[in-house]
């Protein structure tokens, strides 16, 4: 359904008897059209008798220093770019994990980066990531039961040792759901 709306407002109505191009007003109307979209929500099911390890090896060139850098300025630049570039590892880590086990998605993930080598300009890391390869199955419209399951999440989420992370590239870091009715 597409629904249109154009209004129209005169002020200072005259009868126009000369016109130029430097003394005019226009109004533009959106035509673009307005739409509302049912969020589409799935279910995640582990893939059974899948590996729940993969490693892979990257390398990180560092960047040269400048001519006139300070000490402070190229390590301040170098530790930034490995940063960023250790964010680029665990994600295409995730992504050839997920391809190699066929998943959509890789739940829990958990990392452990090492430095293989160090010559120089030059880094050799080996990543490890630990998580369950799963596949998205039962895909519907949201109905009123998940918008439940969302607010809970949302609570669960503030809460950081209760959350199940999804392809998160946190270091060693792995979350589960407790089982509040075991603790009353």
């Amino acid at each position: 359904m597409l629904l249109l709306a154009v209004g129209f407002v005169y002020t200072n109505a005259q009868k126009v008897t000369d016109a130029s191009l430097t003394n005019f007003e226009a109004t533009s109307l959106s035509t673009q059209p307005k739409m509302f979209g049912v969020p589409l929500v799935a279910d995640i099911s582990i893939i059974p008798d899948a590996q729940h390890t993969f490693s892979m090896e990257a390398d990180v060139f560092l960047p040269e220093r400048g001519s006139k850098e300070s000490d402070n300025s190229y390590l301040k630049r170098v530790n930034s770019y490995v940063k960023d570039r250790i964010e680029e590892i665990k994600t295409e880590a995730v992504f050839n994990f997920s391809e190699e086990t066929d998943a959509d998605v890789i739940v829990s993930p958990a990392f452990s980066l090492t430095t293989v080598s160090n010559q120089g300009l030059y880094l050799k890391m080996k990543v490890k990531v630990r998580g369950y390869p799963a596949k998205y199955t039962n895909f519907r419209n949201l109905k009123d039961s998940d918008e439940k399951l969302i607010e809970l999440s949302k609570e669960i989420g503030s809460n950081n040792n209760n959350v199940i992370t999804m392809s998160s590239t946190d270091l060693e870091q792995e979350y589960v759901i407790e089982d509040k009715a075991k603790k009353k």
